[in-house]
């Protein structure tokens, strides 16, 4: 999976920044859904199964992240219920 080291990263190595980057924004915006996120290493290359399984879960957490925003919005317009009602 290795393209290109601009930037002296590979594809995998970009690709696992870009999980890094998801995590660290749930991290600072809904702790919680980042707890259990693996954060991979600077120089680490991830495997292709490593990155699914990690977008696979960053992208639910982000997910569950924008539906509570969402529904927090409607909620405060009065046309939803509890915010964390819906929480897995």
């Amino acid at each position: 999976m290795e393209c290109g080291t601009r930037g002296g990263r590979g594809i995998s190595g970009r690709l696992g920044h870009i999980h890094n980057v998801r995590v660290c924004h749930l991290e600072k915006r809904a702790r919680d859904l980042a707890e259990g996120l693996v954060i991979f290493q600077a120089k680490q290359v991830p495997s292709c199964g490593q990155l699914r399984e990690a977008f696979e879960a960053s992208g639910a957490a982000n997910e569950t992240f924008l539906a509570e925003i969402q529904a927090s919005e409607l909620r405060d317009l009065g046309l939803g219920s509890d915010v964390r009602a819906g929480r897995h």
